[in-house]
């Protein structure tokens, strides 16, 4: 077991560049380039990267040029994946609209069905549990990993609400914040609904 299991979503991202997000009724000149993407990939490649051990759990992707691309990719940049490949269904893609200033719109425009039966082995897993557990709530199976790993330190990189069950077992939370809210005296009021149990720190 790697020192970070992740378990998240993985599709392709198609995306879309400009110097700015065309609005109604523009048009403009734009660049485009497809990647596999998805929070569980990216943020798996980025600990990777930084040198942190880390162990990929992700969601079956179709038999289809996309998931073969990002099994190829996966295999190319030495990340350690458990990413099933299916015969049935396409592969998550996702249009993403950039502009220079990585302000984006995403829309999901097909994916993978995830079977009631696609479950992640989280009893063998438990056996040697990781340092940390990185959950990409995107990923509705990801939830299920919470009762499993009660010693080890959880982090979440999807928004919840104050009121969410899941609040208080989350150690380090990810949390959106729009630029009109960055203060110090709003962020220490939303801050403030979200330490309760396990609750140690918040990423804006």
């Amino acid at each position: 077991m790697k020192e970070v299991l992740l378990i998240g979503e993985v599709s392709s991202d198609y995306l879309i560049l400009g110097k700015t997000i065309p609005q109604k009724g523009t048009s403009l000149l734009l660049d485009e380039k497809e990647l596999p993407g998805g929070s569980g990939l990216n943020s798996a490649f980025h600990l990777y990267h930084w040198g942190i051990p880390v162990e990929l759990w992700g969601n079956p992707v179709g038999a289809d040029v996309y998931g073969k691309k990002i099994l190829q990719y996966l295999k190319e940049w030495g990340i350690s994946y458990h990413v099933k490949e299916q015969k049935e269904g396409p592969t998550f893609r996702c249009i993403c609209l950039v502009d220079y200033q990585n302000q984006s719109r995403s829309f999901l425009i097909s994916s993978t069905e995830i079977r009631e039966d696609f479950s992640f082995p989280f009893e063998k897993l438990q056996k040697e549990p990781p340092s940390i557990c990185f959950l990409d709530f995107f990923l509705p199976q990801a939830r299920k990993a919470l009762p499993f790993f009660p010693e080890t330190t959880l982090l979440l990189s999807q928004d919840l609400k104050p009121d969410s069950p899941f609040i208080g077992s989350i150690h380090y939370l990810q949390l959106s914040v729009p630029e009109e809210d960055w203060n110090l005296g709003d962020l220490e009021k939303k801050a403030s609904l979200y330490f309760q149990g396990k609750t140690k720190g918040i990423i804006f």
